[in-house]
């Protein structure tokens, strides 16, 4: 793909989620006790190093991040899936939810959708796009089986994002769901599973801490 493609892409994906960002800016006040501004600088610097040495990496390997042809039934089927799934999951344990994400008490149906773009853009760049693809590069220089390399470098980029939520094993679970698809379909069909996945339940939640 032009590398001119590539940028348009990732610049428009910058301006989402600095816009995000300035939409839930007191929760991201509260939660990282810093300026808005820093926060958004530190962000932008993250993503764009990922997003370059992302790129790189997968050219090398022939990893394909934007496919001009995807399964969308596909995509449905696993985003509606996982959208259940997570919400079943909010529903039974609110409460606890709300422990490890007390800030969730405070969003508007607004501020969880914009939580759920945040989330969708910010680290599926970071565990899919970068991760998973420099992981699968590392373990090309061990004696390990071609086939079984993705899926080793899938499961170390899942279990760090396992390892960044509350409820591990249910975000490795999901962590490994979307690995496959950025690899079967591309960035896109991934962004908009994790974007679905989250919302349901957010929204949910939000809705019912509010009473609307």
């Amino acid at each position: 793909m032009d590398q001119r493609v590539y940028v348009s892409r990732f610049v428009s994906m910058l301006i989402v989620l600095v816009a995000s960002d300035i939409i839930l800016k007191p929760v991201l006040i509260m939660q990282h006790q810093s300026s808005i501004f820093e926060i958004i600088l530190f962000e932008i610097m993250v993503i764009s190093i990922a997003i370059i040495l992302g790129i790189q990496v997968s050219n090398k390997l022939e990893i394909v991040i934007w496919k001009k042809s995807s399964d969308t039934k596909r995509t449905i089927v696993i985003g509606a899936f996982c959208t259940l799934v997570n919400m079943s999951i909010y529903f039974i344990s609110s409460d606890q939810v709300l422990q490890w994400m007390p800030f969730m008490e405070t969003l508007t149906p607004v501020d969880a959708i914009a939580l759920s773009v945040r989330a969708a853009i910010q680290e599926e760049i970071v565990y899919r796009v970068f991760l998973m693809p420099l992981f699968v590069l590392i373990l090309r220089n061990f004696k390990i089986d071609s086939n079984r390399i993705v899926a080793i470098g899938a499961t170390l980029s899942s279990i760090f994002f396992g390892l960044n939520h509350p409820g591990f094993f249910i975000a490795f679970s999901y962590g490994l769901i979307l690995c496959y698809v950025f690899y079967k379909d591309g960035l896109l069909p991934a962004m908009i599973v994790h974007f679905f996945a989250d919302a349901g339940p957010f929204l949910f939640l939000t809705v019912m801490q509010k009473g609307l």
